[in-house]
């Protein structure tokens, strides 16, 4: 009889064990998809801002050759005034 009645407490026990880590496992699952969600939000900003710093470096390479074509320009002009 009180082998019975402890396999039942046992039993009990590890039932609501089980269905603690259950709770605990799912809200678990739940935090890593929501931090996967947030990661591949972060990832798409990077991807986003690495755009825009390469068209910044690529607009300010073409600046510093306007700057070079007007210097080279000023150059002639002043050549041709000073003769």
């Amino acid at each position: 009889f009180t082998d019975a009645a402890e396999v039942t407490r046992l039993r009990q026990e590890v039932d609501e064990r089980s269905k603690v880590l259950q709770i605990l496992v799912n809200g678990l699952t739940t935090e890593n998809l929501e931090v996967k969600s947030k990661i591949a939000k972060v990832e798409l900003e990077n991807t986003d801002l690495k755009k825009r710093v390469n068209k910044l470096e690529s607009d300010k390479n073409e600046i510093d050759e306007i700057k070079n074509q007007m210097a080279n320009l000023e150059k002639k002009v002043l050549a041709l005034l000073n003769k």
